[in-house]
């Protein structure tokens, strides 16, 4: 009978933890390294970045090769609609496919990364699909002065005044998604933004809320990286040395 009993509280305990994990709301994942996924081919790297936890456990940053600054197809900049577009097709063939459904405005409803749905974002709901770029430039092409172009801070999220076909990816960049509140403020402008020729230009689109996607290296961690590569001849050398 104890044994009975002891059964049913451990399937009830199951249940539900079962029914927590499928209605836990959209949250940024925190204190976790993303998996990262290799992509393509080239000298340069970009990377899209995922952080939902009705997605995945863990943020998803895939790592996208390229050659070049200039699209020989589009003969412009690479973009982040390219970078978009090549995580989607080098990808299918992966564990990590992506696939992604929009609503009629065409605004992103929901991802899908290798089987896992994440959760179906209403985009005329508070919550919304929210680009964060980092590195790279951009190209707002209706500022509330006018369009004009600004280099965007490498190592530090910020969330895209435009749309990802005018903003420029350059080796290193990173381009991000999240799921984020969003309130529309009406004309007051939240965005402050220095062009490429020294003037400081405002752009309205709204006020987010939310964290960043992370997965962004501390400068620290890259150094380190850096001086961890540096050492390996060194270190090999020794090995060889006092292995014989």
């Amino acid at each position: 009978m104890l044994i009975q009993v002891s059964i049913l509280r451990l399937i009830r305990f199951c249940v539900l933890i079962l029914l927590a994990a499928i209605n836990a709301p959209a949250a940024v994942i925190t204190g976790q390294e993303p998996i990262t996924v290799n992509l393509g081919s080239g000298a340069n790297v970009s990377y899209l970045v995922f952080n939902e936890s009705t997605l995945a456990t863990t943020p998803i940053r895939y790592a996208w090769h390229y050659d070049g600054a200039i699209n020989p197809v589009s003969q412009t900049n690479w973009s982040g609609e390219d970078l978009f577009q090549g995580v989607l097709s080098a990808s299918v063939e992966t564990e990590y496919a992506l696939k992604v459904q929009t609503a009629e405005s065409g605004l992103f409803t929901d991802f899908t990364i290798g089987g896992k749905q994440s959760e179906i974002v209403d985009p005329n709901s508070s919550s919304v699909w929210t680009y964060w770029i980092s590195g790279g430039s951009e190209f707002v092409e209706y500022g509330d002065t006018g369009s004009f172009s600004f280099l965007v801070p490498a190592g530090q999220w910020m969330i895209s005044p435009s749309y990802a076909a005018t903003r420029w990816i350059s080796n290193g960049s990173y381009d991000g998604w999240t799921i984020a509140g969003f309130v529309y403020p009406g004309t007051n402008p939240v965005g402050y933004y220095t062009d490429l020729e020294g003037f400081s230009q405002t752009v309205t689109f709204g006020t987010y809320s939310g964290l960043d996607p992370q997965g962004i290296p501390e400068p620290a961690s890259i150094a380190l990286v850096a001086l961890s590569l540096m050492l390996l001849p060194i270190l090999r050398e020794w090995k060889l040395r006092y292995d014989t």
